[in-house]
């Protein structure tokens, strides 16, 4: 694969990944919940209203981002995700 292949596959991913955000937020109507909170125990994340309505999915952390030093590192090359 060339620079220039690469380029447009990564321009393929991303508009499929565009395209998979929009129909999540469609199906779910995510917008209608102002809070969320993850946890990794259990591997979810909830959206919610206060004192009323949520939606639990489950989900798979695949990295964390530093503020601090703003970088990122995958999961499986940090011993606090795996």
């Amino acid at each position: 694969m060339n620079e220039e292949e690469f380029y447009d596959y990564l321009g393929e991913c991303f508009s499929k990944c565009e395209d998979k955000q929009e129909r999540l937020l469609e199906k779910y109507k995510l917008e209608k919940y102002p809070f969320y909170e993850w946890n990794e125990d259990s591997s979810t994340i909830k959206f919610y209203k206060k004192g009323g309505e949520s939606a639990v999915f489950n989900m798979i952390f695949i990295g964390s981002w530093s503020h601090s030093t703003e970088t990122w590192m995958w999961a499986w090359g940090n011993e606090e995700l795996t």
